[in-house]
């Protein structure tokens, strides 16, 4: 069987299993993330650490909803251990020349990586000199 074959099975399956299950919606209080103090858009670069990694996902929400928009794919690098220099690289380089793109120049532009310490030692290490 081919790739597409397959997957397409796997979509199947997956719809027919889930098919009962209701969708959840979780409302995000958006005037209140906004009078939120945590981020401050003076600064070109920001660090958020969280206790569990579990809530990577929900600071990223947090920080996107605090622009009152959803991250596009090209504003999010999800990193895990298989996250290649390549693929931060891009990133890191979307996000220096974003004054130069019409697009990206928007006040609101935001390029979050998440997840940083899922990547292995060499990626970090040549990621940080880039940044430098």
């Amino acid at each position: 069987e081919s790739v597409s074959t397959l997957l397409h099975g796997l979509g199947r399956a997956l719809e027919q299993a889930y098919a009962a299950v209701p969708v959840s919606f979780r409302s995000i209080d958006v005037a209140a993330i906004r009078e939120a103090p945590v981020l401050r858009s003076d600064l070109p670069v920001r660090v958020v650490c969280v206790e569990a990694a579990r809530e990577v996902y929900e600071q990223v929400v947090f920080a996107y909803a605090h622009r009152g928009r959803l991250p596009e794919r090209s504003d999010l690098l999800l990193c895990r251990s298989t996250t290649s220099l390549d693929e931060v690289r891009r990133m890191l380089n979307r996000w220096e020349f974003a004054a130069e793109n019409l697009d990206c120049a928007q006040e609101d532009a935001l390029f979050c990586m998440a997840g940083c310490e899922q990547l292995s030692y060499e990626v970090q290490r040549r990621a940080a000199l880039q940044i430098r």
